[in-house]
């Protein structure tokens, strides 16, 4: 049995995942989500019969939920996960000159720190351990300056400052990290963002302006990406910022 530990499974790329996942055989789900009942039912459909599902409650915004986690992990887990993925992510309008404290706090809450919390837990648990794959949702939001999202940005850019400073420490720790940094991607929370209320016609936006002449990239093909990470031997480029 091959555990995986996915924040985040109830939509989007992170339900692409669990159900690309849940197909193979011997795998074991566990999901951190904020609506137990909600992630169940989604993620239900998308596995197979035999997929082996645990859910772990827990709200990711609120900046006590850290001390909280590592209890729900060692409940949930027997041992470290051959993977842990971070598909939560949260994306409130907020620009620099408008920005509140309390939507800074749940930007750098669900996007940074509860995955630095999370693997931290993982660090912690390195004895008598497989080894490890952490992959972390970014987004192309941190190099390029959109209107509104200017605090989403950081939010992702200090993600990515993370892996790359996390890397060497969590090497001897059998553990290898990434981050993937993907353009718009047709999701709830892309559909969510300032830019796409401005453009009800947001893919055609996207190849038009050339902000992305590709188009709106489809949320399972940023799954198929993660598993091809999840599959490769070795830690080879651990702490790589990858964009796509």
């Amino acid at each position: 049995m091959r555990d995986y530990l996915i924040s985040g499974g109830s939509s989007g790329i992170g339900l692409e995942l669990c159900g690309n996942l849940g197909k193979r055989a011997g795998t074991h789900l566990i999901i951190i989500t904020r609506d137990r009942t909600r992630a169940a039912a989604a993620v239900k459909k998308k596995v197979g019969a035999d997929t082996a599902l645990d859910f772990i409650e827990a709200d990711l915004a609120d900046p006590g939920t850290g001390a909280e986690l590592h209890k729900l992990l060692d409940q949930a887990l027997q041992r470290r996960p051959a993977a842990f993925i971070h598909s939560a992510g949260l994306a409130l309008p907020c620009a620099l000159r408008k920005g509140d404290s309390g939507k800074v706090q749940q930007l750098l809450q669900v996007n940074t720190l509860s995955f630095m919390e999370i693997t931290r837990w993982l660090m912690l648990h390195h004895h008598n351990a497989g080894p490890c794959k952490v992959v972390a949702l970014s987004a192309q939001a941190a190099r390029h300056s959109l209107p509104n999202m200017e605090l989403y940005a950081v939010a992702k850019a200090a993600l990515e400052a993370y892996v790359r400073q996390a890397a060497p420490a969590l090497l001897p720790l059998g553990i290898s990290i990434y981050a993937l940094a993907p353009g718009f991607v047709d999701t709830p929370m892309a559909r969510s963002s300032p830019l796409w209320q401005l453009h009800p016609d947001f893919a055609r936006y996207l190849t038009d302006s050339g902000l992305q002449p590709q188009g709106l990239i489809p949320p399972e093909a940023v799954a198929d990406f993660i598993l091809y990470l999840l599959d490769k031997p070795g830690p080879y480029g651990s702490g790589g910022i990858i964009e796509l």
